[in-house]
């Protein structure tokens, strides 16, 4: 956001071009084709690269799904996870993923829920080490 008063420069986007990552991994760089401008190089420090990350997949979800979209679900694997007991307010259990960081997602589950996502859980990991088992073989 702009400081209030401030000149705030817009540019409608027609494509992304291009991207790419510096060699230090420092600074990721976009080059995006910007409507009465032309091409348009953006550079982000790696620290910012993860907060846009966060942002576009916020508004990712805010977004209507694509007809013939219904049965995509975009996965990622956080770094963290922490689960814990919200007793003061809610009475919930609290699933929080890379927690502390730009990417922190969580989730509150009712008990009954919680405890059937535990089993649940665990019959899936069993089932996935039975497979990675059976592969080593």
């Amino acid at each position: 956001m702009s400081t209030p008063g401030a000149p705030m420069l817009s540019a409608q986007i027609d494509a992304i071009k291009g991207h790419q990552l510096s060699a230090d991994k420092r600074e990721f760089s976009i080059v995006l084709d910007a409507k009465h401008v032309g091409d348009l190089s953006i550079v982000l420090s790696a620290d910012h690269v993860e907060q846009l990350a966060s942002i576009i997949s916020r508004v990712k979800a805010e977004l209507p799904l694509k007809s013939g979209a219904s049965d995509q679900v975009q996965v990622t694997a956080p770094r963290t996870w922490s689960v814990a007991a919200d007793l003061k307010i809610h009475d919930v259990v609290l699933v929080i993923f890379d927690r502390q960081t730009e990417a922190q997602t969580g989730y509150a589950l009712e008990p009954t829920a919680a405890k059937e996502m535990a089993v649940a859980l665990v019959k899936n990991a069993d089932a996935v080490l039975r497979k990675k088992a059976n592969e080593a073989k």
